[in-house]
Formats: C-alpha cells, structure tokens, sequence
C-alpha cells in the first residue's frame, strides 16, 4: 500500500472512531489512545487529529491538547 493509501485509512479509521464516539458507542478511553499511536508512528499529525475532531464532533482543539496530554500521562504511568 502507498502513503497515501495508508494516510487516507488512518484518517478513515480515526474519523470512524470519533463518529463512534459522538454516537456513544465509544469513550474518550478509547479514541484518544487510537489518536496518540497514530501520531507517535508519525502516521498523522495533531493538527489533523484536531480537525477530524472537529470535523465530525464539534470538539474545540485545547479539548483535544488536554485529552492526548491525559493520555500520554495514563501511557507513562504503566
């Protein structure tokens, strides 16, 4: 598969998460680890995680900074 391909699945599978996650099918507990792997594999760049959550839930980009932040103290306290 080419890079494209890869960036356009990866932000198919991002915006289908937080789809979920405005439905209530998911929680936060579950997009924002999805979003951190995607970034720290240099597979997506925050600045486009803000706009898919945007984009599909209306959710304002320092609410996105506060939730990876969470998250990447939730991963380093493993």
């Amino acid at each position: 598969m080419n890079d494209i391909m890869k960036k356009v699945s990866d932000e198919s599978y991002l915006i289908k998460m937080f789809d979920d996650f405005r439905l209530g099918y998911i929680n936060k507990f579950e997009v924002y680890p999805s979003a951190l792997k995607l970034i720290k594999d240099k597979r997506i760049t925050l600045k486009r995680v803000k706009q898919i959550a945007w984009m599909t839930c209306k959710i304002p980009s320092n609410v996105v900074d506060d939730r990876i932040q969470y998250m990447q103290i939730l991963e380093n306290q493993l």
